[in-house]
């Protein structure tokens, strides 16, 4: 995914209070269009497992149960872009009146979601990431955790977030392409920035942000931190997605002993300078795999993806692995569940 630019100097007035607090819920798609594209992890709502997407036909963001007994995944329904980000999305997001979001993402406790709102112009990108939460009507707008302009290397993108809760705090990792992945620590309240939340901007106090993963040749994108044991795992995509058939995308990890890095592959090299061990490729109709999430779901840890079905036109689907762990490394195992034609 790649994002566009204007002048981020009216951040502030788009933040705004909460929207509306009605949702509306979109028609359930049909066979054929995109189910799920970039999902959350697993979380814990009303008794059910459920996913949050990427939105899509006019849906903000989109919302999918998964029965992990059955191994069913119900036709999305959708999430209103004003509740989620109350008007200030329409200044960011001029190419698409609709408000379609991306790349969602739910905190541990389920109290908070952030997603990514962008544009791009005449090869220019900007990129928010916004925050919603929770309340008993459901996710409402509560403003911007990072805003960014332009694609330079070093960059830190504000796109593709992951929220990472651990003993010591709540970060948030997120970045693409050549600006690479970053990481920084969030108010766990709020889910805003730690230092100064009010200046979401990352070309300001970049010090702010700490460097992960970098291949700029590669492409990478998608970040998610898991802790395991002694180790945080960062998995990262590399490649190209969004392409159907003819997508490219594949998920490499690599660990540390400290959430901050560095991160190493198998062999020793170092995620910033482009390493990254295997994890998931295609397999068969699971094509361009990617956008990993995972959770222990009292059946094992669950590991969930997009992919692009190879019997069903290259449609976004989502599909839940059974998750294992080698050696100190994560292993795909057996298939739980994912979409049916």
């Amino acid at each position: 995914m790649t994002r566009l630019t204007p002048c981020l100097c009216a951040l502030a007035s788009w933040i705004g209070g909460c929207g509306p607090r009605a949702t509306g819920a979109a028609p359930k798609l049909l066979a054929g269009d995109e189910w799920v594209h970039d999902p959350s992890r697993l979380i814990k709502e009303d008794g059910q497992w459920a996913i949050y997407g990427s939105g899509t036909q006019g849906m903000a963001l989109t919302r999918s149960v998964v029965d992990l007994e059955t191994g069913q995944v119900s036709a999305p329904e959708g999430l209103d872009a004003d509740t989620l980000a109350s008007g200030w999305w329409r200044e960011v997001q001029e190419w698409n009146p609709t408000g379609e979001f991306d790349a969602p993402t739910v905190s541990d406790d389920g109290q908070l979601l952030a997603f990514t709102v962008f544009d791009e112009e005449d090869g220019q990108l900007r990129d928010v990431t916004g925050i919603a939460v929770r309340t008993e009507d459901g996710f409402v707008a509560s403003g911007v955790i990072l805003a960014s302009q332009g694609e330079a290397s070093h960059t830190a993108r504000a796109m593709d977030a992951s929220f990472v809760h651990t003993d010591d705090g709540t970060f948030l990792v997120f970045g693409s392409h050549a600006g690479g992945i970053f990481i920084t620590e969030l108010d766990p309240t709020t889910g805003l920035l730690l230092d100064d939340g009010e200046t979401p901007e990352t070309h300001m106090a970049s010090e702010r942000f700490s460097s992960v993963a970098h291949d700029e040749e590669a492409g990478i994108e998608a970040p998610y931190i898991h802790a395991n044991d002694d180790y945080f795992y960062l998995f990262v995509n590399k490649g190209q997605c969004c392409r159907g058939l003819d997508s490219t995308y594949r998920v490499e990890v690599g660990r540390a002993t400290d959430i901050a890095g560095p991160y190493l592959d198998r062999a020793g090299n170092d995620l910033r300078d482009g390493g990254g061990s295997p994890f998931l490729d295609t397999r068969g109709r699971f094509i361009g795999p990617g956008h990993v999430g995972i959770r222990e779901s009292g059946l094992g840890d669950m590991v969930g993806v997009h992919f692009y079905d190879g019997e069903d036109h290259g449609v976004a689907k989502y599909a839940a692995y059974q998750l294992s762990w080698e050696d100190g490394w994560p292993v795909i195992d057996a298939l739980q569940a994912t979409h049916t034609q």
